[in-house]
């Protein structure tokens, strides 16, 4: 397992097979007191195993659209693109790449006028440069 995951439901179950705890759960009910207690604590053990991969997904995510947003970043200077317009391509970009559904048509659109915003001002200043 290399660093950063959390073992499957399936190796968990065999680590407690392994080391004798399925047997003493089983010597228990499902709703005395001593099994309640190990349903409540491997419960509250696959909650923070799902918070604990949930958070890792989510900066792995994060990672990438940042490398994503760098690459982007590069291919606008070499385009020709000067800070502000850049700073709008971001913006868009960021809007794009991050979806919500109560929002979605809205977004396009601003992500449209984002993109056409930036690019007729490259133009412009290409034109009066001209």
């Amino acid at each position: 397992m290399s660093k950063g995951q959390t073992n499957s439901r399936k190796q968990r179950r065999l680590y407690a097979q392994k080391a004798g705890f399925l047997q003493v759960k089983n010597m228990f009910g499902k709703n005395s007191e001593e099994g309640r207690a190990w349903y409540d604590k491997m419960a509250a053990d696959g909650k923070e195993a799902h918070d604990i991969h949930t958070n890792n997904m989510n900066d792995k995510l994060e990672h990438e659209q940042q490398l994503r947003l760098n690459i982007a970043k590069e291919n606008w200077k070499v385009t020709g693109y000067d800070e502000t317009e850049i700073a709008m391509l971001e913006e868009a970009f960021s809007i794009d790449t991050i979806k919500n559904k109560e929002t979605f048509q809205a977004d396009r659109k601003e992500v449209k006028r984002l993109r056409r915003t930036a690019k007729a001002s490259l133009k412009n200043r290409k034109d009066a440069n001209s």
